[in-house]
C-alpha cells in the first residue's frame, strides 16, 4: 500500500482510507479499467476492418496504461475469489464481443462464412487468450517495444486467411501497410 501511495503522492492513511484492504485497491482498479474499456471499444456490431485494428490498438493501449494489472491478473486471480469472478465474466464478455464484432466483418462482406459452426466463437476465444497472456509472453523473454506491436501481427495472422478477397484487398491497402510501419 506504501508503495501505491507514494506512486500516487498521497499518504498511505488516505489510500487507506478509501481502500481499506489490498483486495479493495485491487477490485476498485478493475473497476477503472472496465469502465475506461467501455469507453475506448467501439461497437462490436458496427465493427469494420479499420475498426477492428483501432481496436487492437486501443486494447494495446489499455494493456500498456494498466500493465500493473494484467502482467499479474493470474495471481489476482488464485488471491481473490472476486477477481476471479469478475475475470472469469469479463473472459465471457470479451469473447462474446468479438464474437459479434467478426460477424459484423462478415455482414460487411469482409469475412467469409466460418468454415464450420462456431468457427469465430472459436477465433474469438484465440484472439482474447492472444491478448490476455501477451504480457506473460513477454516475461518469459527480453521485452522489446516492437514486442507489444508483433501482438497485432499475430492477431492480424489468423483473422487474414478468414477474409474474402474484398476483405484482403482492403486490409492490405490500410491495414498492412500500418503493421509494416509500426514495426
Amino acid at each position: 500500500m506504501r508503495d501505491v501511495a507514494d506512486s500516487v503522492g498521497i499518504s498511505v492513511g488516505n489510500l487507506t482510507y478509501h481502500f481499506h484492504r489490498k483486495k479493495d485497491l485491487i477490485l476498485g482498479l478493475i473497476d477503472s479499467q472496465l469502465t475506461y474499456r467501455a469507453k475506448i471499444y467501439p461497437p462490436a456490431k458496427e465493427m469494420d476492418l479499420k475498426t477492428f485494428h483501432d481496436f487492437l490498438t486501443a486494447m494495446d493501449s489499455l494493456k500498456a496504461r494498466a500493465a500493473y494489472y494484467f502482467d499479474d491478473f493470474v495471481l489476482l486471480y488464485r488471491m481473490y475469489e472476486e477477481v476471479a469472478v469478475i475475470q472469469r465474466q469479463v473472459f465471457l464478455d470479451m469473447i462474446e464481443y468479438l464474437t459479434t464484432a467478426l460477424f459484423s466483418l462478415r455482414d460487411k462482406g469482409a469475412l467469409k462464412e466460418e468454415c464450420y459452426p462456431g468457427h469465430y466463437r472459436d477465433l474469438a476465444n484465440g484472439l482474447v487468450m492472444t491478448t490476455s497472456f501477451w504480457g506473460h509472453r513477454l516475461a518469459l523473454k527480453e521485452r522489446s517495444v516492437n514486442e507489444r506491436l508483433y501482438m497485432k501481427t499475430v492477431i492480424w495472422a489468423g483473422v487474414v486467411p478468414c477474409l474474402t478477397p474484398q476483405g484482403l484487398e482492403e486490409y492490405q491497402n490500410t491495414i498492412a501497410p500500418e503493421l509494416v510501419k509500426e514495426k
